[in-house]
């Protein structure tokens, strides 16, 4: 009888063990999902204050609750491990770079197609993509090719940064991915299909209430020099090295505010034309508020170019900048944004951006 219910005590305690255990393991499935998506939301506050817009580039600042979260598969994973060990130049190899881009196509073919998802990693995409931009800008410092007669080509334009770091191959293939399609311009409406208004936006290192910073204010900040603001944390003056035109402008905020204008580098009609039209208002908005597609520039030179796409031209519809510095980081820049996007272009824009390209490789 003793012996009887020692055996039953013995297998209440292995039943209460196996029930602790699996108990045990359930939690730790749920928290990793959990914290998997966690993570993911909060990457773009946590990965490293030197890539959060200050101006540092000390990749040893991850935080070693981030190294291993697994956001977009085993490459952005293993982009943030291989930082964390870089040492505290903040320089990447050009592997870990591509890496970081494929991981970040990732995330944005998922926002292309799920608003909900766009909203949850729109932060983070934002902080990759500014991480990518500067490592490529590291990686093309300094380099200039020498020609024949001796004269240096500059293939990379150190002096404008893209996407791709100045190597022209990169956005050749991405073109080469995109969809060739029919323009389509009927049924454009600027306001009704996109805005009629810039959105909110956060101006790092502002905290003033109310906040009245727009979109505009933000890509000011970002492009503009000895910017100011004022107490709503609205840019009211600075000073543009004008992409378009390769002019400085003096701004100042009030009615000589339009002598520098945002534009749009796949201009909202042409966007419409080549794919836009199928979106939904969501997506339309974030796109025409997406940083990574927008510039600040020249006013008369942004009015000029105005849709900066000629429907009806058989070649050559792609409108370029006169500051020919910046026709090869303008056209990189156009076929990064319709990669992300999904946009198509047309026969003829493609021969040109192909032709155009090369030509930025051969110097």
């Amino acid at each position: 009888m003793v012996a009887s219910n020692s055996a039953k005590g013995g297998f209440k305690g292995l039943a209460a063990t196996v029930g602790t255990l699996f108990v045990a393991v359930c939690c730790v499935i749920v928290f990793i999902v959990s914290g998997m998506w966690s993570g993911v939301s909060d990457l773009a506050n946590r990965i490293a204050p030197g890539y959060g817009g200050n101006g540092t580039t000390d990749v040893n600042a991850v935080p070693e609750a981030m190294r291993g979260t697994d956001a977009t598969g085993h490459s952005l994973r293993s982009v943030l491990d291989e930082l964390a060990s870089t040492p505290a130049t903040g320089s990447m190899t050009p592997q870990q770079t591509e890496s970081l881009r494929q991981a970040l196509d990732k995330l944005d073919s998922q926002a292309a197609g799920d608003p909900a998802k766009a909203t949850k990693t729109e932060s983070l995409r934002q902080r990759l993509r500014s991480i990518l931009n500067q490592q490529r800008a590291k990686q093309s410092e300094g380099k200039a090719d020498t020609a024949d007669d001796g004269r240096k080509t500059h293939q990379d334009a150190p002096k404008y940064t893209d996407v791709y770091g100045g190597d022209w191959s990169l956005a050749i293939a991405d073109l080469d991915t995109l969809k060739v399609v029919k323009a389509e311009p009927q049924g454009y409406d600027r306001d009704k299909r996109f805005l009629s208004s810039w959105g909110d936006a956060e101006i790092e290192g502002c905290d003033a209430k109310p906040n009245k910073a727009t979109t505009r204010d933000l890509i000011l900040r970002r492009d503009l020099t000895d910017t100011k603001l004022d107490k709503y944390c609205r840019v009211v003056s600075g000073t543009l090295d004008d992409p378009y035109t390769g002019r400085k402008i003096a701004f100042t905020r009030g009615k000589h505010s339009a002598d520098v204008q945002i534009d749009h580098r796949v201009s909202l009609v042409e966007a419409w034309a080549l794919g836009a039209d199928e979106w939904t208002d969501e997506q339309r908005n974030r796109f025409a508020n997406d940083p990574a597609e927008l510039v600040a520039s020249d006013g008369p030179a942004n009015m000029e170019k105005s849709g900066g796409f000629d429907f009806d031209a058989k070649s050559d519809p792609v409108w370029l900048p006169s500051n020919k510095a910046y026709a090869c980081p303008y056209l990189a820049s156009r076929v990064s944004v319709k990669k992300t996007y999904g946009l198509g272009v047309t026969e003829a824009e493609k021969a040109q951006t192909e032709r155009e390209l090369q030509g930025c490789i051969a110097g």
